[in-house]
């Protein structure tokens, strides 16, 4: 299989690129049939970049019609729907991913029980969110704040930050796979990479797709997100 590399990724957003890329080989190994869940898919860029290359039948959910219309060119089905109350049967699913989306929901715990309800015995649940061991250093809230003080407005934060205890302890159905830690580089390469002219961009590419590459393909001590994979018993 061709290996992926960042610049086979359409987006422009680093941090997305390598995020679809580390998922991506995990569900290169694990998956055998059935359709996978992106819960918050947003545009659909994981599935238009990562699952389609692997042949990966897919479902795309949010909750934003918007970003559906757009993501349904992309995958096999789209559904707008809560996280907190997905529209599936008991044990009907065979492989969720979730990615960079419960630290925007209010009520996680609900979109955890969801996932334990509908993934089948046996199957996979994928997680990437903001890990806590370095949140002061996360540019998201960073940007909101300095926003926030000189009078501009953002809706875009991250309500928490996570360890991976919290999810061995609220997804006491599944077993944990595989963690690791993540994005030391690239978060703030994707940040300096939109204020550089757009001229210039396809060329910076060149020089920074080993870093993305080699960064995603290392777990550290820290990191500003963490990765987590898990198996229902």
């Amino acid at each position: 299989m061709k290996r992926l590399c960042f610049n086979n990724c359409q987006s422009d957003d680093f941090k997305a690129c390598g995020r679809s890329q580390a998922v991506g080989r995990f569900i290169k190994k694990v998956y055998k049939k059935g359709y996978i869940l992106d819960i918050g898919c947003a545009s659909g860029y994981f599935i238009r970049d990562i699952l389609r290359k692997y042949g990966c039948k897919t479902l795309g959910v949010d909750i934003n019609f918007t970003d559906i219309l757009r993501a349904r060119s992309f995958c096999d089905k789209v559904v707008v729907a809560d996280a907190c109350n997905l529209p599936f049967k008991n044990c009907s699913v065979e492989t969720i991913v979730c990615m960079e989306t419960l630290e925007h929901i209010s009520n996680d715990d609900a979109v955890l029980q969801g996932f334990d309800r509908i993934i089948k015995e046996s199957g996979y649940l994928v997680i990437t969110v903001p890990s806590a061991n370095l949140r002061y250093l996360d540019p998201v809230n960073i940007l909101y704040k300095i926003k926030s003080t000189v009078g501009m407005k953002s809706t875009h934060f991250h309500l928490r930050h996570y360890k991976i205890d919290f999810f061995c302890k609220k997804l006491s159905n599944f077993d944990l796979i595989e963690y690791r830690h993540y994005q030391l580089f690239t978060i703030w390469i994707s940040i300096l990479y939109g204020l550089v002219p757009s001229r210039i961009r396809n060329l910076l590419r060149i020089f920074l797709d080993p870093i993305v590459n080699i960064e995603y393909r290392f777990s550290y001590p820290l990191g500003i997100c963490l990765f987590s994979a898990f198996k229902k018993k």
